[in-house]
């Protein structure tokens, strides 16, 4: 299944449960919410709120995991290239260096610019 993207999981998750309209709804519903917590990690990393980049980072991978058994985002690479800086001004740098590899895999699986020449 991980194969799959985390929105089409979620919605395979929730078709076992109940019928395909609330399906699709529940599976909206949990990816926005997931889209928010990458967006809040992302401006509390700019802003150099690095404790709450990392708890929003935390909550997205919960929600993940929990509904799709997967951490990754299979669309972009930009959130965990975000997350890698929030974890190395935190001085993470196992972590750091783990979100800067997703990042580079999932860029380079999706041809996306790497930044490096």
């Amino acid at each position: 299944m991980s194969q799959l993207s985390a929105s089409y999981q979620i919605n395979l998750r929730f078709s076992d449960e109940y019928d395909s309209e609330v399906a699709q709804q529940s599976a909206i519903s949990v990816q926005t919410l997931i889209d928010m917590y990458v967006e809040l990690e992302s401006m509390h990393r700019l802003k150099g709120n690095y404790e709450q980049a990392r708890h929003f980072s935390q909550k997205r991978e919960e929600l993940l995991n929990r509904y799709t058994g997967t951490k990754t985002i299979t669309t972009s690479g930009e959130p965990y290239l975000s997350m890698g800086h929030s974890f190395l001004e935190l001085k993470e740098f196992d972590k750091a260096v783990s979100y800067f590899e997703k990042s580079l895999e999932i860029k380079i699986a999706n041809n996306e610019e790497c930044g490096i020449n």
